[in-house]
């Protein structure tokens, strides 16, 4: 643990808005995450909902036409993903509109949620429509729902990210990390000051110190906030900390001092061969 930074101070930095804003951040990771995977599913709809209600809970935060549109679009592109079969009849379409349409729009309907729209109500008329029209029905099935669902949720994300700016967290963050690549060229490795020299340096040319050493600080830090709010994960710090451990070690190494591994013996895998 380095005295100079714990997860303490850092935790003790959020400010008490920021565990509305670190939801909403992490709802907004999610959806980002899906749409690198390239995923519009259901699962879209569900973190849709939930931020909805986030910021339903923030008094200085409004539902964006983007978030409305996204919605829409999403609850059109997980239907469409039915519609591959020539014929309503097929497939299971109707099972599609049963469950995003009946239930889930119909329970937003009755909590009278800011994201059952004018539009999506047409939609919805549209789509039940087609299960008995089969023109109607090869019109949507041929039209370009997915780019216009993915178009409006990355319009969110734009929008939000732009509104929720950063969290008193990442300023904290932020600050660290300037404050090391502002420092000097002596490394810090659980609170022991370590100078890296000329040939560290040059089989590390594209490391910059400070970046190293604060990666190293928020790390411990992180983890140290995951601990306070959730114990059980402590012991999964201590199985994370047995590499850095490792690396210790092999810096020791440098400085003419023999060291075993961390659990003190040598395995196939990890024997190093020391010169004598």
């Amino acid at each position: 643990q380095n005295p100079r930074l714990s997860g303490n101070s850092l935790f003790s930095a959020l400010k008490p808005d920021d565990s509305v804003k670190l939801k909403i951040t992490a709802v907004l990771r999610d959806i980002s995450n899906s749409l690198i995977q390239g995923k519009v599913d259901e699962e879209l709809l569900d973190l849709l909902e939930i931020l909805e209600r986030l910021l339903q809970g923030d008094k200085d935060s409004l539902i964006l036409g983007s978030h409305k549109s996204a919605y829409c679009w999403t609850a059109i592109e997980c239907t469409l993903r039915f519609m591959l079969p020539m014929t309503a009849s097929e497939g299971f379409f109707s099972d599609a509109l049963e469950r995003i349409w009946k239930k889930r729009i119909g329970e937003s309907k009755e909590r009278k949620s800011d994201l059952v729209t004018p539009e999506l109500l047409k939609w919805e008329s549209d789509l039940k429509m087609a299960f008995e029209e089969p023109e109607l029905y090869q019109k949507i099935r041929e039209s370009n729902i997915r780019y216009n669902a993915i178009s409006h949720l990355n319009q969110l994300l734009k929008e939000q990210w732009a509104l929720l700016g950063c969290s008193s967290l990442e300023s904290e963050a932020r600050k660290m990390l300037l404050k090391g690549r502002n420092g000097n060229s002596r490394d810090v490795v659980n609170g022991v000051e370590v100078e890296v020299n000329e040939q560290e340096e040059e089989h590390e040319p594209s490391l910059n110190n400070g970046d190293i050493t604060v990666a190293r600080e928020l790390k411990d830090c992180l983890l140290e906030i995951q601990g306070l709010i959730d114990p059980s994960t402590r012991q999964g710090k201590q199985v994370n900390n047995v590499s850095d451990h490792s690396v210790d070690v092999s810096r020791r190494q440098a400085g003419g001092g023999q060291a075993e591994d961390c659990e003190g013996t040598s395995s196939s895998s990890s024997k190093r061969v020391r010169p004598h």
